[in-house]
């Protein structure tokens, strides 16, 4: 009888052990390994060629595009990719995308080594602003790009490589929506934009919708 009550006491306190536990904060990750886009949808949604996966990285389509997590929605969070820009145009861009609700309302943060370093477009019923952060960047190199975005106050803080590149206060109350991968600028003679490895989306811990 003692043996029962005290297996049953330690079910008891394990039960509220694992209750008592938080609960991790919804994140999404992909490195792109498994070799399948499943978990993604794609902005617009029949470019030629599509969003493929090439020995573990994500590769783009040539132009303006945007690979979006499917099925979840972030308001506060912190997104981060690495990034390769290919070396066969100057002008191309990639980055992340948080915030998206359609082609007119989201803001984006690329590498954009033809305008300097980083730049981020906050885009609102389809009128750009836009800012300029960091140092020099260049194509035909990879860099690991970090935005941690806090709904409530707006601020974006961005990093380049782990280096603090400056803050951006958004000016939209759209503060919640899909989060994703995005590019710019092509060429029919390229084979893609950007190639992208080591996606990862995540609210902050004790972070709420807002």
């Amino acid at each position: 009888m003692r043996q029962f009550a005290g297996l049953l006491l330690a079910v008891v306190v394990l039960v509220f052990s694992l209750a008592a536990k938080p609960a991790a904060p919804p994140s999404f990750s992909d490195n792109f390994n498994g070799g399948h886009l499943a978990r993604w949808w794609f902005d617009p949604p029949n470019a030629t060629p599509s969003w493929r996966i090439d020995d573990h990285v994500l590769l783009s389509p040539v132009g303006d595009h945007k690979a979006l997590v499917d099925q979840m929605v972030f308001s506060s969070q912190t997104i981060q990719t690495s990034v390769y820009l290919t070396p066969d145009l100057f002008g191309a861009f990639g980055g992340v995308t948080l915030w998206y609700q359609d082609a007119t309302n989201y803001v984006s943060v690329v590498v954009y080594p033809a305008e300097g370093s980083i730049t981020l477009y906050e885009v609102i019923d389809g009128i750009a602003t836009v800012g300029h952060y960091g140092g020099r960047t260049w194509i035909g190199q990879w860099y690991r790009l970090r935005v941690n975005a806090d709904s409530v106050t707006g601020a974006m803080a961005i990093y380049l490589d782990g280096v603090y590149a400056g803050t951006h206060v958004v000016q939209t109350d759209i503060r919640s929506g899909f989060s994703g991968l995005c590019t710019g600028n092509g060429d029919v003679d390229i084979d893609y934009t950007a190639a992208f490895d080591n996606f990862k989306v995540a609210r902050p811990a004790g972070g709420k919708k807002k």
